[in-house]
């Protein structure tokens, strides 16, 4: 199985067309305080499968700053799509996992892993920035 691209967004919707929208992507959050609550978001990413995929997968999905200090934690099933029945259909696997509550305890870069089925896939970094008077939001005119 190989990732096509893995994002954070505040949310994807499917339709039945096969169509993905992705809403609010993003690579960094500010935070007013640390320690801190970070509003809900999700991990989003597609995938290109390979035949003799089982249809129930195990997945580890986790984003940390070290060993020590993770914030998103999900280690459990997944359903994966069955291959489509017509040959000219594209076979793609789109997985949407929310991330609620999580405690920022230092701002800085949190790594996000995956891996299925014991396979790892490489993912994207979130950056998390402390706002205050010497770190301010800048917005361009």
């Amino acid at each position: 199985m190989k990732l096509r691209y893995a994002l954070f967004c505040e949310y994807a919707q499917g339709d039945h067309m096969g169509k993905t929208n992705l809403l609010g992507v993003f690579a960094s959050v500010n935070v007013l305080e640390v320690p801190g609550l970070i509003p809900p978001f999700f991990f989003f990413a597609t995938f290109d499968p390979e035949d003799g995929l089982p249809a129930s997968l195990h997945v580890r999905f986790r984003i940390a700053k070290d060993p020590q200090n993770i914030i998103i934690e999900y280690i459990g099933p997944f359903q994966a799509p069955s291959k489509p029945e017509r040959s000219d259909t594209p076979w793609v696997f789109n997985m949407l996992l929310q991330c609620a509550g999580a405690v920022i305890r230092e701002d800085g870069d949190y790594l996000a892993t995956l891996e299925i089925n014991g396979q790892s896939f490489s993912c994207p970094t979130l950056h998390v920035r402390k706002l205050d008077a010497s770190n301010p939001v800048r917005v361009a005119n």
